[in-house]
């Protein structure tokens, strides 16, 4: 079916800007058995096509380098450069060309509606079951956050459940972020086979900082409210309550309420008895 929406996007150069700083990530189980050993590199945007190769639904038996054993393959990650938000609304154009996010996306059967995903604002978090060109059942996971300035990240993820091969595309994240989402991937190599570990991690982060987010307006706010006078008594910690009341009260022992009034008072409305 004919996608206008999709091709709109796709025929639009200025979503696709192609720039340093994507990240190859692969996870291999070695042929002699033992934990599951994760490698990851900064892969520059013409490499890409070239690492995923044109059989990405088959297990690989490529390895990153002559240091490691040649191993199964259990995920292929592919991790956008990093992003720096000027605004919650703010969109950027993917770090690769439409030519690599093309091939990136047919390869390893993700639908068409991962690029409107990847362009657009809306918080979306949907899973389906299909089939590849080989024939081979296929589970597919996108998941898109809340745009805002921090863990800001989309998702597209297939798992094939004949090869038990992981592929996915992570975009939209921040440097920092990156290497907190790698970070917590290494410390979990009992369980990077599993294909919810890396959305159940990037929500858990996800919720984690928008948590933090929160209670730091919240404190601003009642920083405010405190020193205008607006509310009292408000906080749920009495200690805080306490210090600033004391504060309040030294500050109303300076003031001079009966000269302040008569400043107030505009003059025509004085009384004289």
């Amino acid at each position: 079916m004919y996608d206008f929406y999709y091709t709109k996007l796709l025929d639009n150069p200025s979503k696709f800007e192609p720039r340093p700083g994507n990240r190859w990530v692969e996870v291999r189980e070695p042929n002699a058995g033992g934990e599951l050993v994760l490698l990851d590199r900064e892969i520059p945007e013409p490499e890409i096509i070239d690492q995923i190769g044109a059989d990405a639904f088959l297990p690989s038996e490529r390895a990153f380098d002559d240091n490691h054993a040649k191993g199964r393959l259990r995920l292929q990650l592919l991790i956008g450069s990093p992003e720096q938000h000027k605004s919650d609304a703010q969109i950027l154009a993917l770090p690769i060309s439409r030519h690599t996010f093309e091939t990136v996306r047919t390869a390893w059967n993700l639908p068409p509606e991962l690029l409107r995903m990847m362009l657009s604002t809306l918080p979306i978090a949907t899973e389906f079951r299909a089939k590849n060109s080989a024939g081979q059942a296929i589970t597919v996971l996108m998941v898109r956050s809340a745009r805002s300035r921090d863990w800001n990240f989309c998702l597209g993820l297939v798992y094939n459940e004949e090869t038990r091969v992981i592929s996915g595309i992570v975009n939209g994240m921040q440097a920092e972020e990156t290497d907190l989402m790698l970070e917590c991937l290494r410390e979990s190599t009992s369980y990077l086979q599993d294909p919810m570990l890396l959305p159940v991690f990037l929500l858990e982060l996800k919720v984690h900082y928008f948590a933090v987010l929160l209670e730091k307006r919240a404190q601003g706010i009642e920083d405010i409210e405190y020193r205008t006078g607006m509310r009292h008594g408000f906080s749920t910690n009495p200690s805080r309550n306490a210090a600033r009341d004391r504060e309040r009260e030294k500050l109303l022992k300076e003031l001079n309420f009966d000269e302040i009034t008569q400043k107030a008072s505009p003059e025509p409305y004085r009384f004289v008895t």
